[in-house]
């Protein structure tokens, strides 16, 4: 949380007042939503090319950014144009490698949906 020190006491007053004044059952559900949704976020980093990494120490912090740093700075953007032209509207798988180089780790989309005839 960023801001005055101040305004991150009042901040984090305020959080540890509504944890407090909720039940064991609350506590539980709002734990379970929070796993899902951190869940499906991941999930949409996979689908679309990413990853996920969860901070659960504060010294684990600087490992992290370093290896999105190094991520960022690898980047690559690559074309592609497909050999079927059919505007169906279908899944159409697709796969990434680097040739010669099995020990590289291409991340990227696994599939695309075709242009749909109707649009």
């Amino acid at each position: 949380m960023s801001g005055p020190p101040s305004m991150r006491q009042n901040a984090t007053k305020r959080i540890d007042d509504n944890f407090a004044r909720m039940g064991p059952e609350e506590l539980r559900r709002g734990i379970d939503r929070a796993v899902k949704v951190q869940g499906a976020l991941a999930k949409v980093a996979t689908i679309s090319g990413g990853w996920t990494e969860f901070l659960e120490q504060p010294s684990q912090a600087d490992e992290i950014y370093s290896r999105i740093v190094s991520d960022i700075n690898r980047r690559y953007l690559v074309g592609y144009y497909p050999t079927n032209k059919e505007h169906d509207g279908k899944l159409r798988k697709i796969s990434f490698e680097v040739r010669g180089h099995p020990e590289y780790v291409v991340m990227g989309r696994k599939a695309y949906y075709a242009p749909d005839p109707d649009q």
